[in-house]
């Protein structure tokens, strides 16, 4: 009954009425769906001859579950909010409605990255540079967490104002089955074949003649998965499926990105189709494609680490000559650079100016502060005092979006420290250190793409380039340093009470805290001081990226404690705070993330501190 978009469509499924068919896959249709209460959703319901059978159900409640989790903790990982199984058997799952982005064509929008690449072929390199580092980043995140995506291709990409979201972590996983391999290899090798000699280029035209006739939307999307499995998955070998086997589907993603063809034929480069591009994109792609998994890029880090160092994007004479010539260069490329027209901030904190320059250097003898908010400029940098004290650390078990790690304790502070009004910005970057890590380029947006080795690299610089006395450093805060200063005196979930909108600070305002009204999803970094400061005058405490802290990431102690330094043991680092991409209630003043310390994404930075205990 659910097989095919073709086949009749029901009315309703549980609570929610059917508006229409978006597509089939291989387990499953998407529906657009109207919930009881009038909102708009989109529902995945697994295919009738797998939900009669309890293994695939399993199945299906596991990828629904890791696109819960996966999802609450990445931005560009499509977010599962709900899973059941009616009693008439019909098994779903829920997701947000993406509705895709304007086309260049008038009233079309892209909701796939498959849409844009059918339209344009050949996509701007601003346009491919976005969407592969958001991609690595997901993937990255995904793979350190256990979880293989194992059908990414083009189709399985949203798009979104605020880049893309990976989708669809079900069909691939299932296909390992040893059962369902054998019917792939079944429809792959016992069908009528409808490619056409030259049809398919390159080692897809060893199984050109195997594709199997389209005839139902399922045919068609297993097509489409056939065609960006790694060579070792293929018939007849049918072999593991690895960390390798999703990057090589990236690296045939870009390639298909940056040429507009369908795989590369033997010998081919990127740069045959598109003059402009460089000898080192041509080996990233060769290395990202290559036949044999273990000659590809050893993980998701490594390779988005070699794709942001090409010369590309670390040089922007290739992106220059092509946005001359390319009108849809233009077209697309303001997603990923500073829009003025975000700008939030007041008037009148507008004509104050920057804030490394108007506050003169404070004496090296003086370094303490004489009240909470007093501010200073070390090292071209404004610095906010934060005195001793003490506070409650954590949260309580009422407040909304309280997690299991947040368990409330008293902290005392017997010093005193120094904390950067701002998170720290591009040109206070590049004060202490060559280049620019992030995506979003603009003096005064915070640096992101930046791990926890490298605030700690810089810090170092800015140690031997501004020494300080007494015995004071530079450094990042501790975890309690952090949310003392984030409160800011108060106790509420937030800094500006128990609910927040991204009215009030840069996250997706889709999904307001509290009792918040929905807001603006500005889908990027804003230039630091963009929103209210807290009660100490520290901006952007909520939101916008998300800050490394000094501890590594373990339990709160249940008694109170005095001046803690964090866990002694463990592989991740807290951040705080939350990121432009994330829910409202990551942004809690208690909300505690932990990453490993070579991660870096598009959400990650830090804000310096200064301190002489330690």
């Amino acid at each position: 009954m659910f097989e095919d978009k073709d086949r009749l469509m029901p009315n309703s499924i549980g609570q929610h009425t059917i508006e229409r068919t978006i597509g089939t896959g291989g387990m499953g249709t998407v529906y657009a769906v109207r919930s009881a209460v009038g909102r708009i959703y989109a529902l995945k319901v697994l295919h009738e001859e797998f939900a009669r059978q309890e293994q695939f159900c399993a199945r299906f409640q596991n990828e629904a579950r890791m696109m819960s989790e996966l999802g609450a903790g990445h931005p560009h990982i499509l977010e599962v909010d709900d899973f059941r199984q009616e009693d008439n058997g019909v098994t779903w799952m829920r997701m947000p409605l993406i509705e895709g982005i304007p086309a260049n064509e008038s009233g079309k929008r892209w909701v796939t990255l498959r849409d844009q690449m059918d339209d344009e072929k050949q996509l701007a390199l601003p346009v491919i540079r976005e969407v592969v580092d958001q991609l690595l980043d997901a993937v990255s995140y995904a793979h350190e967490r256990g979880i293989l995506h194992r059908d990414l291709k083009p189709a399985n990409l949203l798009l979104t104002e605020g880049g893309v979201l990976i989708g669809d972590f079900g069909l691939g996983k299932a296909i390992e089955r040893e059962d369902l391999q054998s019917r792939l290899q079944q429809s792959l090798l016992d069908t009528h074949f409808a490619s056409s000699s030259g049809e398919m280029e390159g080692d897809l035209g060893d199984i050109a003649d195997t594709l199997p006739e389209v005839k139902s939307s399922r045919a068609e999307a297993l097509i489409g998965t056939v065609q960006y499995m790694a060579h070792e998955l293929r018939p007849p070998a049918f072999e593991e499926h690895t960390v390798q086997s999703d990057l090589y589907a990236i690296g045939l993603m870009v390639y298909q990105m940056l040429t507009g063809e369908i795989e590369p034929g033997i010998g081919d480069m990127p740069s045959d189709d598109r003059e402009a591009l460089s000898g080192e994109m041509d080996r990233w792609v060769g290395k990202a494609m290559a036949k044999k998994a273990n000659k590809r890029f050893e993980t998701a880090l490594s390779m988005k680490e070699a794709w942001r160092s090409l010369p590309e994007f670390t040089d922007n004479t290739v992106i220059s000559k092509e946005a001359n010539s390319a009108s849809s260069s233009e077209a697309q490329s303001p997603r990923i650079n500073y829009d003025p027209s975000t700008d939030m901030r007041s008037q009148d904190q507008e004509t104050s100016g920057n804030f490394a320059g108007d506050f003169p250097n404070a004496s090296a003898g003086e370094m303490e502060g004489l009240e909470a908010g007093e501010s200073r400029v070390f090292g071209g940098i404004e610095f906010v005092w934060c005195p001793p004290g003490e506070f409650l650390m954590g949260s309580p078990e009422s407040e909304e979006g309280r997690q299991e790690n947040e368990t409330q304790h008293l902290v005392k502070l017997t010093h005193g420290f120094w904390l950067a009004r701002t998170q720290c910005t591009q040109a206070q970057w590049r004060g202490a250190t060559d280049g620019n890590p992030g995506i979003f380029i603009g003096d005064d947006l915070p640096v992101e793409h930046v791990s926890w080795d490298d605030a700690r690299e810089w810090l170092e610089k800015m140690n031997g380039k501004h020494t300080l006395e007494g015995g004071w450093e530079w450094v990042l805060p501790t975890e309690a340093q952090w949310e003392y200063a984030c409160r800011a005196g108060t106790a509420a979930a937030t800094a500006f009470g128990n609910s927040l909108s991204s009215k009030q600070a840069n996250f997706n305002g889709k999904h307001p805290y509290g009792v918040a009204a929905k807001g603006p999803f500005v889908g990027k970094t804003v230039r630091v001081g963009n929103y209210e400061p807290n009660d100490w005058g520290v901006f952007g405490m909520h939101g916008n990226v998300w800050e490394w802290c000094q501890d590594l990431y373990g339990e709160y102690p249940a008694c109170s404690v005095t001046d803690p330094k964090g866990s002694t043991t463990g592989p991740s680092r807290v951040c705080r705070g939350g990121g432009w991409g994330g829910h409202g209630h990551f942004c809690r003043s208690a909300y505690r993330g932990g990453f490993l310390p070579g991660d870096r994404d598009s959400d990650l930075s830090f804000r310096p501190a200064l301190s002489c205990d330690r």
